[in-house]
């Protein structure tokens, strides 16, 4: 067993003396091999001054270990002879307790495990000192995954064309993933611990997550893991098949870059004026005949809405009468101090530091939910008036068709907003 470390020898009888620390490999043997009752233990130290390395015996040899400090990557081998300290240093910490671990077996554990060990001083050589984590993989044909699984350091994963209709287990062990791209595939939903994971950005385009297979298709609650809410900043879903604007997705307030082309969405959801982070938006190819005017409180880079359903000519515009409503209740009252105050409030995941300063998570739901006037009022159980104004979208770069017109719904809390906002578009 070998691992790549930094070690300082420090020799007890000289206390004062400065000591540097080396790149080095120690391992860890038996000799004579084998793991037999009479073999020693015997660890041997690589660097570059001893490139044919010093070996230490470990057996009836070892004064103390200290691995307090292990969880920071830490630890000491004590020696009685020769009086030296050998204190490792690594920042791969499962490396090190395995290490550790061996070094347990090989003293106290009986024959059998002993052997399991398979370890040997006979021949052993330094590691190579260029050798670095595998942190980069793309893989486009079945011949290409490593035969030993995907390598834990993983940061950048590419799995694409391969008509995967899963996604592959091996992924949500991947700690240090930010990258993946599982584009051109066949998959049907997303599992929710991936949500759990630190992504920047997620490529899912060219799968059939909007699909009715297996059983009523993806439900998206990866969105909700704590991992995603606080660090996914892009995200394609284009060429899905997907029917219905992901809810979720106004939650990811990270979210500045999202593409939706080429599907069959219908509606965005007023909650899409939560995503304040968005930048880049692209959902072109769909079904759309009008967008929530809430979109009018995002700015945009780039935004393009070409190929959808709007109509040619502003005549097309739906007439509407204004519905009255009784009087709003308290509760919708207070909802609109808390917006109007910039009262803090937010979902525990997504602002762990706020949860003792906020309003219960599900009240933080429902506000960012809850449909809102053009004048900046939340309107609970309002009516929708669809196709009922043009929209004005702030941006610097837009995709649209010529000959199409922009129409928004939208939410009135009074008579007067409702006549100010259709006098308006006319």
């Amino acid at each position: 067993m070998k691992i790549l470390c930094d070690v300082v020898v420090h020799n007890r009888l000289h206390p004062s003396s400065s000591y540097k620390s080396a790149k080095s490999t120690l391992a860890l043997g038996f000799h004579p091999p084998g793991g037999k009752p009479d073999s020693k233990v015997f660890v041997i130290l690589f660097t570059a001054k001893s490139k044919a390395g010093t070996r230490y015996q470990v057996t009836d040899n070892l004064k103390q270990v200290f691995m307090r400090f292990v969880d920071e990557g830490k630890f000491t081998l004590s020696l009685k002879n020769p009086e030296l300290d050998l204190q490792v240093r690594s920042k791969d910490i499962t490396q090190l307790k395995n290490f550790l671990k061996a070094i347990n077996v090989a003293l106290k554990g009986d024959v059998r495990e002993r052997e399991k060990l398979r370890l040997c001083s006979m021949g052993v050589t330094p590691l190579p000192s260029k050798t670095h984590p595998v942190t980069k993989i793309t893989i486009t044909k079945r011949s290409d995954y490593p035969t030993k699984g995907l390598p834990k350091t993983l940061s950048h994963l590419e799995i694409i064309g391969l008509e995967k209709t899963r996604v592959d287990s091996q992924i949500l062990y991947l700690k240090h993933l930010t990258h993946l791209n599982l584009s051109n595939n066949a998959i049907t939903k997303i599992p929710k611990p991936l949500g759990e994971l630190n992504l920047i950005d997620i490529n899912l385009s060219g799968n059939v997550l909007g699909s009715e297979i297996g059983a009523g298709g993806c439900d998206w609650k990866w969105m909700e893991g704590f991992g995603v809410l606080k660090s996914l900043q892009t995200l394609d879903l284009s060429n899905n098949y997907i029917k219905t604007f992901p809810f979720n997705l106004t939650k990811l307030q990270k979210l500045s870059d999202l593409n939706l082309d080429f599907n069959s969405i219908k509606r965005i959801p007023f909650a899409i004026r939560n995503l304040q982070s968005l930048k880049s938006f692209s959902i072109e190819g769909n079904e759309l005949e009008s967008l929530p005017f809430t979109l009018e409180t995002l700015t945009f880079e780039h935004i393009n809405i070409s190929n959808n359903n709007f109509p040619h000519h502003t005549d097309e515009m739906q007439r509407h009468d204004f519905v009255f409503r009784p009087t709003i209740c308290l509760f919708e009252l207070a909802a609109r101090a808390v917006v109007r105050f910039k009262i803090p409030f937010a979902h525990p995941k997504a602002h762990p530091t706020l949860q003792w300063h906020t309003i219960p998570w599900i009240v933080a739901d429902l506000l960012n939910e809850t449909p809102i006037c053009s004048c900046g009022k939340l309107c609970f159980n309002a009516k929708i008036y669809e196709k009922c104004s043009l929209i004005q979208l702030r941006y610097k770069c837009i995709i649209s068709n010529a000959d199409r017109k922009i129409m928004g719904d939208g939410v009135f809390c009074s008579k007067g907003c409702f006549e100010r906002r259709t006098l308006y578009s006319l």
